[in-house]
């Protein structure tokens, strides 16, 4: 049995068709699923077709290296110079306190200093 983890790149013995059927069995396991005939069978063929796709995927590494670049709004310096205020690296606006702004952007103080040290 496969998780997701576990799919193999380039296996050649890798079954797309048994996979599809394992996820639909762990569908059809789910107590509050309540579904025909024909929504099984549209479910598992969709679900062929996914698995079968993302098996012959090639990843995309370039796409992955450019999410992870990230040009700041202002500069450390320009966001720290106020004394009235601090101003956000995210979007360059000023705040009294930046709690409720973090928050908002999936944030904490800390995970956002632990950012900053990198």
């Amino acid at each position: 049995m496969y998780i997701m983890a576990d799919i193999p790149e380039d296996d050649p013995n890798f079954d797309t068709i048994d996979f599809a059927v394992q996820l639909t069995t762990a569908w059809l396991s789910n107590p509050n699923t309540r579904a025909s005939e024909t929504d099984v069978l549209a479910f598992l063929k969709d679900m062929h077709g996914a698995v079968d796709q993302l098996s012959r995927a090639e990843p995309d590494v370039k796409s992955a290296d450019v999410a992870n670049e990230y040009t700041p709004a202002v500069s450390v310096r320009k966001s720290l110079a106020s004394k009235d205020h601090i101003i956000s690296m995210i979007d360059g606006k000023p705040y009294k306190t930046l709690r409720r702004h973090l928050a908002g952007h999936g944030l904490t103080r800390r995970s956002a200093w632990a950012a900053s040290r990198v």
